[in-house]
């Protein structure tokens, strides 16, 4: 039994150890730093992106830019699987919340094979509320470790918890974050 089986099991976790050990990942931890509406991997603010891409809209209307990353500057992690250079962009439908597949509008994930700097900041659209135009601030990758999905995950969901279980697996959850240490964020890669 490995270290992660065996930390499960502490938790009444025994049945599925094996399933969510599987589904563990590598990950990047990340951490707000200082206001920037710079060209970098940045949470908020406006995204630099390409002229050729057009800013995502909904059924709703304009999606709010959540982040971008410059894919050269993130630091390596085989359970990744992403491109080494280029561009990601991440817009959400801020008052959605997806569930079905005709809710696919209601969020998207961009790549550019072009990094950030290569690109010009986007004014943010007409008609996307203030509300959602938020101050960027650039992101940090605070450290490299293992990440489980989520509780309510679709791998998780699909392991059919018993609802002591789901208990088990939210005092885990809570549990392995904490382990983690500074800084306590749920934003990752």
């Amino acid at each position: 039994m490995s270290e992660f089986q065996k930390v499960l099991s502490d938790f009444g976790l025994g049945r599925v150890a094996a399933q969510l050990e599987k589904a563990a990942k590598g990950s990047i931890r990340l951490a707000a730093g200082e206001p920037s509406q710079e060209a970098v991997s940045r949470l908020g603010g406006r995204p630099n992106l390409p002229g050729e891409i057009d800013w995502p809209t909904s059924r709703e209307g304009p999606l709010a830019f959540l982040a971008q990353f410059d894919l050269g500057g993130l630091p390596p992690i085989a359970d990744l699987n992403l491109p080494s250079s280029g561009s990601l962009y991440f817009f959400y439908a801020v008052g959605g919340n997806p569930k079905a597949p005709i809710d696919r509008d209601l969020f998207r994930v961009l790549y550019s094979d072009r990094p950030l700097a290569e690109s010009l900041a986007r004014d943010f659209l007409g008609d996307l509320s203030e509300e959602h135009r938020w101050m960027g601030y650039q992101y940090l990758v605070a450290k490299q470790e293992i990440s489980f999905p989520w509780p309510e995950d679709t791998v998780v969901e699909q392991l059919d918890l018993s609802e002591q279980e789901h208990e088990d697996f939210y005092r885990f959850s809570g549990h392995w974050i904490d382990s983690q240490g500074e800084p306590q964020t749920l934003h990752r890669i």
